[in-house]
């Protein structure tokens, strides 16, 4: 399943929806920065990996799930 993309940073009301449902998605924006934050400020900055990537035609954030990441690693 792809990953459900963002144009706008979401709400926390939104973004604990998303967390909570165990998801990758993605922002078509560069401020990793302020997601990251928000994420730690609701209580799931153990469980997601925040990572930013040129995608040649802009910056994008990644939202995973630790778990995904660690077996990709594996």
């Amino acid at each position: 399943m792809a990953a459900q993309c963002f144009d706008c940073l979401l709400s926390d009301e939104q973004m604990l929806a998303q967390l909570q449902r165990g998801e990758t998605f993605v922002f078509k924006l560069g401020q990793w920065q302020t997601i990251e934050r928000q994420i730690a400020r609701l209580g799931f900055d153990d469980s997601y990996f925040v990572t930013q990537v040129d995608s040649g035609r802009g910056k994008l954030t990644k939202v995973a799930p630790a778990q995904t990441q660690a077996r990709r690693a594996a």
